[in-house]
Formats: structure tokens, C-alpha cells, sequence
């Protein structure tokens, strides 16, 4: 195994019937090899390590969450230079598949936006996945009754209340509606 922050080759031990790693302790103990070197093990054994870079994972802006609409995104890497494909109908983006980025971008409903940044020499980013969902002001149509104390119960009809209903709570546009029944 290989601490890429470190480039240093941390040996694993793998187990045989009886729970022990025998084998592998007497070939591999004590050898450190950093990355991009090579070294002979006590067993005689040349052992070279190369670990390449990844690109820097994409982030986004906003982050992911509930949102009201309409709702720009927009992606960015880290890495000097990368480009950035990314997919909105739940597809894995790669090298070859998936919209290449070139400025924020709308979404709408509830949209799951995966990304991958590439740039030249490195291996591709981790991908980064942000669920975003996107709600306009309710519409609504009725209130029952129409007045009464604080706190008391209301029944609120009409449409555009949100999509998820989690915790006891609806999305009531801007702010959030605790359910009752």
C-alpha cells in the first residue's frame, strides 16, 4: 500500500489459514521505498514504487442541498488548468463522456450533477457528485381556517410545497413547515 501525501510503501501483511502473515513479514519487513525510488529488500527482492498524481477533486457552488430556483451551478478545480466534464443524468462522466464544462449552469428539480476534472499528466480527480433540489414559490390555494390563535393547526392546500418531506417537515418555499398529519 502506498501513502500518497507521503509516497512511502507501508507493507500489508496478508493473513494465511492460521491468521498470520508470515510469508509476506519475512519478505517485505522494514523496507520503506518513497515514491518514484527503488530498493533491494533484505530478501534480495528490487522493489520500485511510482505513484501519479490526481487532478484535484471538483467542488461546487453553491453547495448541494434544497435550493429555490431558478439555480446556477458552478463547478471548479483546484488544479491549474484542468477540464472539467461533468453529467446531470446520472451517468459516470470520463475522459470521453459527459459535458464539457465551460461556464455555470442552470438545474432544475431535483438534479444530481457528477463531475471529474482531468488535466495533462495527472490521473483524473476523484469524482464529485452534488444532489441539488430546486423549488419555486408554492402555490397556494387554500388556508383552513383562514385565523385563529398562534400555534394552532393549519391546513394549507395547494401545490409546489417541495418534493422531499423529512424530519416532520415540508419545504414551504423559503421556509420550512413542520407536518402535522
Amino acid at each position: 500500500m502506498v501513502d500518497l501525501s507521503t509516497g512511502v510503501q507501508n507493507p500489508v501483511f496478508p493473513r494465511n489459514r492460521f491468521g498470520f502473515g508470515l510469508i509476506a513479514a519475512f519478505i517485505l519487513w522494514g523496507t520503506a521505498v518513497a515514491a518514484g525510488q527503488s530498493q533491494v529488500n533484505p530478501a534480495g527482492i528490487p522493489i520500485s514504487v511510482s505513484a501519479q498524481q490526481a487532478a484535484a477533486a471538483p467542488t461546487f457552488t453553491p453547495l448541494a442541498g434544497v435550493h429555490k430556483g431558478p439555480l446556477t451551478v458552478k463547478l471548479t478545480s483546484a488544479t491549474a488548468g484542468a477540464a472539467l466534464r461533468y453529467t446531470t443524468d446520472g451517468a459516470t462522466p470520463n475522459a470521453t463522456a459527459g459535458t464539457v464544462y465551460t461556464g455555470p449552469f442552470t438545474v432544475t428539480g431535483k438534479t444530481t450533477v457528477k463531475v471529474v476534472a482531468y488535466a495533462g499528466g495527472l490521473a483524473a480527480s476523484p469524482m464529485a457528485s452534488a444532489t441539488y433540489v430546486v423549488v419555486g414559490p408554492p402555490v397556494v390555494n387554500s388556508v383552513s381556517p383562514a385565523s385563529g390563535p398562534t400555534g394552532a393547526p393549519i391546513t394549507i392546500s395547494g401545490t409546489g410545497f417541495g418534493p422531499w418531506r423529512f424530519n416532520g417537515a415540508v419545504w414551504l418555499g423559503t421556509s420550512y413547515g413542520k407536518v402535522i398529519s
